[in-house]
């Protein structure tokens, strides 16, 4: 079994950050990841504020950089910055498929 990886990046939301994007744009996002992170062995969280998305994808380096190549191309975000990616001792997120975040609700 390989290392367990971290992939963190951030990008710029392409659509406006309103009450009804949480439903038309997170929703599918979080249901979609929450669905597949778990067979594919990876965990992580999503953080949105500001028009901004950043996500921590974490499991092993394989799975991650399949999770990160699925996401590039997603038309709800541009501008992908990845801040690191490396191996991590142990998971920050192990029981989760996907965390949210939502840095909206509380500004």
């Amino acid at each position: 079994m390989s290392a367990t990886q971290m992939l963190v990046y951030y990008s710029t939301a392409t659509f406006e950050i309103t009450p009804e994007a949480a439903v038309t744009h997170i929703a599918p996002i979080l249901k979609s990841a929450r669905k597949n992170n778990p067979e594919h062995g990876v965990t992580g969280a999503l953080f949105l504020g500001s028009g901004y998305f950043m996500q921590i994808l974490e499991g092993d380096r394989e799975a991650v950089s399949r999770a990160f190549t699925r996401i590039i191309p997603d038309p709800r975000h541009k501008d992908i910055v990845v801040v690191g990616a490396g191996p991590i001792k142990q998971s920050y997120f192990p029981d989760w498929s996907m965390g949210f975040f939502d840095g909206e609700q509380n500004t």
